[in-house]
């Protein structure tokens, strides 16, 4: 993952902190945009799917809380049905971290084990266990799925984790599960997101257009938005922006995104709903 410092054009400055970009190269078909601070995070994405068929779906739920303590979203290969040559497995990243976090919570401090690194390191080992197997059945598939579009270069699945680390401090870890095909094998790399940082995951052309302004649409589309949180203080100001940048991903990305917009914030004192979908869970 590659971090690029930039500058923002003034129409966005006006009591909205700079922050850094970075991209990581994932999955057509979803936008999932984080906002890194000291105190809190911000993490907003579309509800575009695809069904078995081929066609979409605009209810998807991109991101899950769990038990207040964790906030996990996902790009790449998030879920689907891989044919092997001997069996059809069924993959679902949501799945994995939901299973990952009641690993890291049955431990010996129970919940209190559920920091981000232990609840990421749990979701890497279970990911790259499950297709170091399939790798095993079926190698050519394995060695294939990058190239069918869940991902750029050789990752295969990445995820975001927001929660608290052992200290208290609120933390976001990106975690990516990838094949080197050099040997080839399975592993795994995770890294601490820093604050002052804008991530994106998924498409991510039409985000940073909009965050620097860098285009007449982009200045257009952020002149007539500044007109809607006039008045807003500037935590109130920053979350609509997030939630704006998704929206403008919907709009203006030329495929694979699509739906209303989930936004989340986890502070010191756990997850908020800021937006989000009636077919959503609040908390698993």
């Amino acid at each position: 993952m590659k971090t690029h410092k930039i500058a923002i054009l003034s129409i966005l400055l006006f009591s909205i902190y700079l922050r850094a970009w970075s991209q990581m190269q994932t999955e057509r078909g979803t936008t999932v945009v984080i906002d890194v601070a000291k105190d809190k995070v911000i993490i907003a994405a579309d509800s575009r799917g695809k069904r078995a068929d081929g066609s979409y779906r605009d209810d998807d739920c991109k991101i899950s809380a769990f038990d207040n303590k964790i906030i996990f979203a996902s790009a790449g290969l998030r879920h689907g049905d891989i044919v092997s040559k001997e069996r059809t497995l069924v993959w679902d990243s949501h799945d994995v971290a939901v299973k990952a976090f009641k690993m890291a919570a049955a431990k010996p401090l129970g919940v209190n084990n559920a920091t981000v690194s232990s609840v990421a390191h749990e979701w890497m080992t279970l990911a790259q266990k499950y297709f170091l197997d399939l790798m095993q059945t079926d190698p050519q598939l394995v060695l294939k799925i990058p190239s069918y579009g869940y991902g750029g270069g050789n990752s295969i699945v990445q995820g975001v984790f927001v929660g608290k680390d052992r200290v208290g401090h609120v933390t976001a870890m990106y975690a990516d599960v990838q094949i080197n095909r050099s040997v080839p094998t399975i592993e795994s790399s995770s890294q601490t997101l820093l604050p002052g940082e804008l991530e994106v995951m998924g498409h991510h052309s039409v985000v940073p257009e909009f965050y620097r302004g860098s285009s007449l649409r982009a200045m257009a589309e952020v002149n007539e938005w500044k007109r809607t949180v006039i008045g807003k203080d500037a935590s109130e100001q920053r979350v609509m922006l997030i939630t704006q940048l998704v929206k403008w991903s919907v709009l203006y990305e030329p495929e694979g995104v699509g739906g209303d917009v989930d936004t989340a914030v986890f502070d010191s004192s756990g997850v908020h709903w800021i937006y989000r979908k009636a077919n959503c869970k609040a908390s698993e």
